[in-house]
């Protein structure tokens, strides 16, 4: 299909899958990329593109992509909690915040983004705003670990 069409979005999209699942993630990123060249806001690709490189902990490249793509994945909260989530990771907690609160507006019994709210809110210096969304984290269902890591959280900050 993409030889008679390159801008086929879906057959690129369902290739691209293809090779990930044949562990062929050099055609993978090569095929992503030249989707984004054609279209750099089109967010399933950039969603795929950027765990891509997250797994090469090329995270910086990941959030770019992220953010170009971003005003296509307005409603989208697992794409929002992704780049939350990177930005988290590279140091910046504060431009974590919003994308988390987006992602939970759509998604509000995500315990898991409860969390990374709470965190980044907390290196971010809001300690009563990540107390509470802490606090929020522990109403749904979330594995063990994630539970103790909270609990321990919760009994150090202040209300």
């Amino acid at each position: 299909v993409l030889a008679l069409n390159n801008g086929h979005k879906q057959a690129r999209l369902m290739l691209a899958n293809i090779y990930l699942q044949q562990q062929q993630q050099t055609e993978a990123e090569s095929l992503l990329a030249t989707g984004l060249a054609q279209d750099p806001r089109h967010a399933p690709f950039a969603m795929l593109y950027a765990q891509l490189l997250m797994a090469q902990t090329r995270e910086q490249e990941a959030i770019q992509s992220l953010q170009t793509a971003l005003p296509d994945a307005v409603q989208d909260a697992e794409y929002h909690a992704f780049l939350a989530a990177l930005y988290q990771r590279t140091g910046k907690p504060a431009a974590a915040v919003p994308l988390y609160e987006t992602a939970l507006r759509y998604r509000p019994m995500k315990g898991e983004w409860w969390m990374g709210l709470g965190i980044s809110l907390e290196h971010s210096g809001n300690l009563p705003a990540a107390y509470a969304a802490y606090q929020r984290a522990l109403q749904y269902p979330l594995k063990p670990l994630l539970q103790q890591y909270i609990q321990t959280r919760l009994t150090i900050l202040p209300r």
